[in-house]
């Protein structure tokens, strides 16, 4: 399983950016996959994790990185958890910590995409935007 992720420090809308890749993937004609769909940390966050597929490509998506190594729902657990589902590529926010980047080293075929900063809160959206295509191109 190739392991994309897109990697910055807390609070940098990362989330937000693996919610748009989600739509994209969605409007380009991915499919969800029914019985893996999840809400990862509670009700009223963003996180989730879910497959979708498309012409045999089988794409995981997993918006929490910022837990590492915990059986309970860390960015490991769920890895392989979408390594089981035999997922293609996976797509995951992951903080910067060494911690949480070894979860994503793990899988020999990886590649990490810095989260852009944004210069200024109303441009948050357009940058998130342009991360998410750059996520995209390399499925």
């Amino acid at each position: 399983m190739k392991v994309i992720a897109l990697r910055g420090p807390s609070e940098r809308g990362k989330s937000h950016t693996i919610n748009i890749v989600y739509s994209l993937l969605l409007k380009i004609g991915y499919t969800q996959e029914q019985g893996h769909f999840k809400r990862l940390g509670g009700d009223d966050s963003e996180d989730i994790m879910d497959v979708l597929t498309l012409n045999g490509i089988r794409v995981g998506i997993i918006g929490m990185g910022d837990i590492g190594f915990n059986k309970s729902g860390g960015l490991d657990s769920l890895l392989a958890y979408l390594k089981k589902a035999e997922c293609t590529i996976a797509i995951c926010s992951c903080r910067k910590e060494k911690n949480i980047e070894k979860c994503v080293e793990l899988y020999p075929e990886h590649v990490f995409i810095e989260k852009n900063e944004s210069p200024s809160r109303d441009q948050d959206r357009i940058i998130n935007y342009m991360d998410a295509e750059r996520l995209v191109k390399e499925i």
